[in-house]
């Protein structure tokens, strides 16, 4: 690396045109990298089996519809936020092959999240149903006003889930970017920066945009608009990106979260892989 000694004193475009920061890029991408499944939300009607975002949700004979239990509400039914059929959506290793995993969710000004307990189901329910019923008429029927507290839900209506499964490195909000990028970089590039936000600007930048990772996704790394609220010893093991809904759209086809947010759902990888999921860690935030 002696070569690259005197890259810290040159200036930006410099750094960022050399070789040596060349390699470092696809060494960090090939070290991170992690497969995920890309959704793509679609305004189409669906299926109660169907992978989606709002719409009804199956519902087999025996399954007691979930409600708000937290102590200040009344008891309201909770609203299907997501639901995720793994038969229709790519093979993700580690994630299950078959059932349908169901996301419930308040409609009040927070979506149902508890920012002093993220991962207390009171306001929001995470459900999995392993064998799935093919019958539908053995099915329970259930509705829910579409009206019923329109401004204070993500969207409207629903959306069709479809995914494609790709992969990609690290992103630049998960909590342990800091240290996993700095200790790769300084084999590259002599620098004295404690934290990425030491590194020239116009570096910090690119590097902050080329690895963000915006949009649904399931598995893989995550996006935030403010930070990643799993940098605390309470959270910091639940490491699996179980879900993420994104902002977009406009109009009637617009997916909103407070001011252009995101919300992602976590799991520990040990509940995971026993399908367990009353554990599960639910955020999101805005600009």
């Amino acid at each position: 690396m002696s070569e690259f000694n005197d890259l810290s004193k040159e200036n930006t475009d410099d750094i960022i045109n050399t070789v040596a920061f060349k390699n470092f890029m696809e060494n960090y991408t090939r070290t991170t990298s992690c497969p995920s499944i890309k959704l793509k939300a679609e305004r189409k009607t669906t299926t109660v089996y169907n992978s989606k975002l709002g719409g009804t949700p199956y519902l087999p004979p025996d399954f007691e519809y979930p409600c708000n239990t937290d102590k200040d509400s009344d008891s309201e039914p909770l609203k299907l936020l997501a639901q995720l059929n793994f038969e229709e959506l790519p093979k993700l290793n580690g994630f299950p092959s078959k059932g349908i995993l169901q996301f419930y969710a308040a409609c009040d000004d927070l979506y149902g999240a508890n920012f002093d307990d993220w991962t207390e189901q009171t306001s929001f329910r995470v459900v999995y149903h392993k064998d799935i019923i093919k019958e539908e008429s053995l099915l329970q029927t259930y509705s829910m006003d579409e009206a019923q507290n329109e401004e204070y839900f993500p969207f409207e209506s629903e959306f069709l889930l479809t995914g494609e499964l790709t992969s990609s490195p690290m992103s630049s909000g998960d909590f342990r970017f800091d240290k996993t990028f700095l200790d790769l970089y300084k084999q590259y590039i002599p620098t004295a920066a404690k934290n990425v936000y030491d590194l020239d600007e116009e570096i910090a930048e690119k590097v902050f945009n080329d690895l963000s990772q915006p949009g649904h996704r399931i598995g893989g790394y995550p996006f935030f608009t403010q930070s990643d609220p799993r940098d605390t010893d309470e959270y910091k093991n639940h490491t699996i990106l179980l879900l993420q809904i994104d902002s977009e759209g406009s109009g009637k086809d617009e997916i909103l979260w407070g001011d252009c947010g995101v919300a992602n759902f976590f799991i520990k990888p040990e509940d995971l892989e026993k399908c367990i999921f009353s554990n599960v860690m639910y955020n999101w935030d805005c600009c």
